[in-house]
């Protein structure tokens, strides 16, 4: 046996054992967060990573609403819940059901003021204060809160009418957050995970929900649990992409399996089938997860379609095999072609990584590895396993391509060049009438139970679909806290609501203020709040002595942020080398002017990554022609002839155009992944153009690699994700095109200097 081969052999094992072995170092992590793996298109990498670390933390958290006509059957019920939920698998609060929010409340309550406190202090009316503490003991919303002695004038119920509903929808009742909603009264539950959580724990979590849902509407039949969050979408999405690959494969193999049994009639293609495949995936798999640390899971079902383009070496080799009584030439037979298509194949994919989409570079990295590892196996295991065999006749697939070859050169054996230019002209005008999304809500549809559930969150939550944040820039926190105050005095004289730190944590600055105003409206009110309610002196002493404390003690946002309720707070805080920075989440997108002075900046996240797959499409749809203009010249180098590359290279031109000409005439909105998709239909095109050019005496290995790679690409138009549908359309016009119009190829054989 050649020494060569047993060095491929050894080095496919080295391979494989190496990259299983970083499994220790890097276990596999499979994300689905697609907003996570998205550049920001306007805001700078500072912003993006801020807002992704916010949008990071709020995509790992449940949202339990449970209603019913008596707030505490509420609560009880969503204690039970949190009671069910096992403590290995998440971490729970019941949002405000913390004693530690009653102990900070009444340790600094007079560091707080309602807006509409403050100017009615500022203005004298102080009788109107005293008048509205009398209307506000006796209501309900009193329950819960501080003792009379630590607020006698309800400040702090005023305060937090005003900032909760007005902001958020919630209201802290009984030390809960709640809300009232059509007749029912809800109370308020999170389940928050780490962030950057695996997507099994995340399953785990949302199967420790669902359990708890379960076994609570078993003991309250009569609570109505409610339960949204973007991990449900998680595992939505997830459960339904790995159910698509799982039907992918098994239908492509089963295929690609029939295919094989036709044209080789023997049972060792099939296995070389599995074997080629399945270690190409595999290598792929751990490679990437390797470098890039985790794989999105749209990698994976992109990724499950690599099988279509792994399996034509496989064909290839085989069909040589067969129609061959002499090994030895084999390789050399179809050596320069399989390398002349991978080149170009790798030329398409590697343009890919100039996308600042960590997503697509993942997915050229899968391709890239996917396809080199076939090569290997073809080129270098492939001659130590499978012996050649008696040559057979040609199957029927062989006959029928040989009849649809001929008809097509016939068909541009005249008039060629006009006819090539009618259908260039034709595409064209479909290529004119082409629509564009890059809408980033487009991409995942949710079904209609979870579409429900958020609806409902959003309506008493008061929570915008679309969020929209503002940045404010400072040189300290209460730099910043000051200058997030500012913008939040803004708002409001706009009326637009929003959640801010300083709602819950004002700066120092303000704090000394309101402490200020708790005094001078003590010193004019307490006689006459005593008329009101018979406070006695004892009573006035108390409240005096500690307003007139010499040391204050100023609230920090740590101490809010230690109370799991209040916990998210600090997601709203980021602190860099040179400054701090405070996000504000407007409830309702709607831009204001905002001084400059203040360096604030608006933040849209999902604008922001709509704009981002915009401008990707466009440097892909550059680097298109990029690709096209370096396969021209690589093949005429290689042919040294710049008309044989030109013959070489026009089916996949003409497939691109009919393929974009087609989707444009049909009315179908391109996005970033349909021109993706037609890299794949230039290399595709690049490889059916090669093979029939080399092809002579084994013309099955095009039409079976057609058949095999249409069926693993043309499956993705029946998935659920419109990234995968639109690659799977694009594939199937694309590929059928390449197909048909590979005979051009022919034009460019020299009988004398096969290639």
């Amino acid at each position: 046996m050649n020494k060569l081969p047993k060095i491929w052999l050894g080095l496919w094992i080295c391979l494989v054992t190496g990259l299983t072995l970083t499994l220790v170092f890097r276990p596999l992590d499979i994300q689905s967060n697609l907003l996570a793996a998205l550049p920001g298109g306007q805001s700078s990498p500072l912003q993006h990573r801020v807002v992704g670390q916010l949008l990071n933390s709020s995509t790992n958290r449940f949202n339990i609403l449970f209603g019913a006509g008596d707030l505490s059957a509420a609560i009880t019920a969503g204690n039970y819940f949190a009671g069910q939920l096992p403590a290995y698998a998440v971490d729970f609060e019941l949002t405000g059901a913390d004693s530690r929010i009653l102990t900070l409340l009444a340790q600094h309550n007079y560091l707080w003021l309602a807006g509409e406190t403050k100017a009615q202090i500022l203005h004298g009316d102080f009788a109107g204060i005293a008048a509205q503490a009398y209307t506000l003991l006796l209501s309900p919303v009193r329950a819960g809160l501080l003792p009379f002695s630590q607020d006698p004038f309800m400040l702090m119920p005023r305060f937090l009418l005003e900032i909760v509903p007005g902001h958020s929808g919630f209201t802290l009742d009984r030390g809960v957050l709640s809300a009232r909603q059509d007749d029912l009264n809800y109370a308020y539950l999170t389940v928050r995970l780490p962030d950057n959580v695996p997507l099994d724990a995340v399953f785990q979590a949302a199967a420790a929900v669902q359990k708890a849902r379960d076994a609570a509407l078993s003991v309250f039949p009569e609570v109505r649990i409610n339960i949204s969050g973007v991990p449900l979408h998680t595992v939505y999405a997830a459960r339904q992409s790995i159910r698509e690959i799982n039907i992918i494969l098994t239908i492509s193999t089963l295929l690609i399996i029939l295919l094989s049994g036709i044209v080789f009639r023997s049972l060792t293609g099939l296995l070389a089938a599995v074997l080629n495949i399945g270690s190409s995936i595999l290598v792929a798999l751990l490679a990437t997860n390797f470098v890039f640390g985790q794989i999105h899971i749209l990698t994976l079902t992109f990724g499950a379609t690599l099988l279509g383009l792994a399996v034509d070496y496989h064909i290839h080799y085989f069909v040589a095999l067969k129609t061959s009584g002499k090994g030895e030439d084999i390789i050399r037979k179809i050596g320069r072609s399989c390398t002349l298509c991978l080149g170009t194949t790798l030329g398409g994919f590697a343009v890919l990584f100039l996308s600042d989409i960590a997503l697509v570079r993942a997915m050229a990295f899968f391709a890239l590895c996917g396809l080199c590892h076939a090569y290997f196996i073809i080129m270098g295991i492939y001659p130590l396993l499978f012996k050649p065999a008696q040559p057979r006749p040609q199957s029927p697939i062989a006959v029928w391509d040989a009849w649809l070859v001929g008809r097509i050169t016939a068909f541009f054996s005249r008039h060629a060049y006009l006819k090539i230019a009618v259908l260039l002209g034709l595409a064209a005008g479909g290529i004119a009438k082409s629509n564009y999304s890059d809408e980033i809500k487009n991409i995942y549809s949710a079904p209609a139970d979870l579409l429900k559930a958020e609806a409902l969150f959003a309506k008493i939550s008061g929570y915008a679909s679309a969020p929209l944040y503002i940045l404010v820039a400072g040189e300290d926190a209460e730099d910043a806290a000051q200058k997030e105050e500012a913008v939040c005095i803004i708002l409001e004289q706009n009326k637009v609501p929003y959640q801010a730190i300083t709602q819950l944590v004002p700066s120092r600055k303000q704090q000394a203020a309101n402490w200020q105003l708790n005094s001078v409206l003590l010193k004019n009110t307490l006689p006459l709040l005593s008329a009101y309610v018979g406070l006695d002196r004892a009573g006035q002493a108390e409240i005096s002595r500690k307003l007139n404390a010499q040391e204050k003690q100023y609230i920090q946002l740590a101490d809010l942020a230690a109370i799991p309720a209040f916990a998210a707070l600090a997601d709203f805080q980021i602190t860099d080398r040179e400054k701090v920075y405070r996000l504000i989440l407007q409830t309702r997108p709607q831009k204001i002017n905002l001084p400059e002075d203040l360096n604030a900046a608006y933040l849209d996240p999902l604008a922001d990554a709509s704009l981002a797959l915009r401008q990707a499409r466009l440097k892909s749809t550059v680097a298109l022609f990029m690709l096209l203009a370096g396969i021209f010249i690589l093949v005429s180098l290689v042919l040294k002839s710049y008309k044989k590359g030109f013959w070489l290279t026009l089916p996949s031109l003409l497939a691109l155009a009919i393929c974009w000409g087609v989707l444009g005439f049909a009315g179908v909105k391109l996005s970033l992944f349909h021109i993706l998709a037609m890299f794949l239909v230039i290399c595709i095109g690049i490889d059916y153009a090669v093979f029939r050019l080399h092809s002579r005496g084994f013309t099955e290995g095009v039409p079976t690699a057609f058949l095999t790679t249409l069926a693993s690409f043309a499956l993705l138009a029946f998935t659920s994700f419109s990234i995968t549908r639109a690659i799977g359309v694009t594939l199937a016009i694309g590929i059928l095109a390449s197909y048909l119009l590979s005979p051009l190829a022919a034009r460019a054989a020299d009988t004398e200097k096969p290639l």
